[in-house]
């Protein structure tokens, strides 16, 4: 499935594949979506700078979250690869 991240309204990262998780082990935020990409900025904010700040994710299946941008790295294709933290729960929206 497809995400789109954005910051402050603006669209930063296309996501080619997400994949959600639930970590039973964490007792707040257990939610983390794993993503990779071949392109990563699609804006003028460079995602790997506002990893301390909170982002919006929203899949083409309609639903969006509040997350925090977590790890990053290079797959063995060239994709990057990486794991958002959601912040809460997943909810229908609209962008």
């Amino acid at each position: 499935m497809k995400g789109i991240l954005y910051l402050n309204d603006a669209e930063i990262a296309t996501l080619d594949e997400t994949r959600i998780s639930v970590f039973k082990t964490y007792d707040e935020d257990p939610i983390r979506v794993s993503y990779s990409t071949r392109r990563l900025n699609t804006g003028k904010a460079f995602v790997e700078l506002e990893r301390h700040r909170v982002m919006r994710l929203h899949l083409e299946d309609g639903r969006e979250a509040d997350v925090i941008y977590q790890h990053a790295c290079l797959d063995a294709e060239g994709k990057l690869a990486g794991v958002l933290r959601v912040l809460g729960d997943f909810r229908d929206g609209q962008s």
